[in-house]
């Protein structure tokens, strides 16, 4: 598991539940775990008063059992290694994120619920614009949809993923391979009542091996 590392709390209270896409809802498809041990990066930093960069914000959770997979849960890839997530991701990149964050309907209005998993469309920046417009470091990749401030991530949805889909240069398999490259850790810290911010992107902690030592 690749939760955001700054939401942990301590391992004997904390549950993971999969195949869930409505809190509310009983679907038929969850799953719950406990957590055995938690296991954060040797550069993780906790972020300090008014700064939301948090160096190395990954997690690596031990589940009590194997999660039984089936049409609700699956596995995801994860990049093989530095040079090939940058291969992956050069910059204006489509990729899809997914949260359990706010929802924006309009200009004005924001659904603060976090029962629905949702998923939005967006694209990934340069990182010479992530750097220069949100402070961001080397182990971490910026996304927005500049098409619709609308559809962006919103509060709530840290620890989402950020996927994008590779895909095969031969083969039968056209639909390619999804890959996390990704999990949100944070947007801009002056609009933390909103979502979409003009000119401001969400940022993501890269998944590489690197990251996760």
């Amino acid at each position: 598991m690749d939760p955001s590392g700054h939401f942990l709390i301590s391992e004997e209270v904390l549950r993971v539940r999969l195949g869930d896409t409505v809190f509310s809802l009983n679907e038929g498809t969850e799953k719950e775990y406990g957590v055995v041990s938690i296991s954060l990066p040797s550069g993780y930093r906790p972020a300090g008063p008014g700064n939301n960069n948090i160096p190395y914000d990954v997690a690596l959770l031990t589940l009590d059992r194997q999660p039984e997979m089936g049409p609700a849960i699956q596995t995801i890839c994860l990049p093989h290694d530095d040079e090939d997530w940058e291969l992956e991701l050069p910059g204006e990149e489509k990729v899809i994120v997914a949260g359990w964050g706010w929802e924006r309907r309009n200009q004005e209005v924001i659904i603060k619920s976090l029962d629905k998993l949702k998923a939005v469309n967006l694209q990934t920046k340069t990182h010479a614009e992530c750097t220069r417009v949100m402070s961001a470091t080397e182990n971490t990749v910026c996304a927005d949809n500049p098409e619709n401030l609308l559809k962006s991530t919103c509060p709530g949805d840290s620890g989402g993923p950020l996927m994008r889909r590779r895909q095969h240069e031969r083969g039968d398999n056209a639909k390619g391979t999804w890959f996390i490259a990704g999990i949100l850790s944070y947007g801009p810290t002056e609009y933390q009542e909103t979502c979409g911010v003009p000119g401001k992107f969400g940022v993501y902690t890269k998944l590489t091996g690197r990251n996760l030592a």
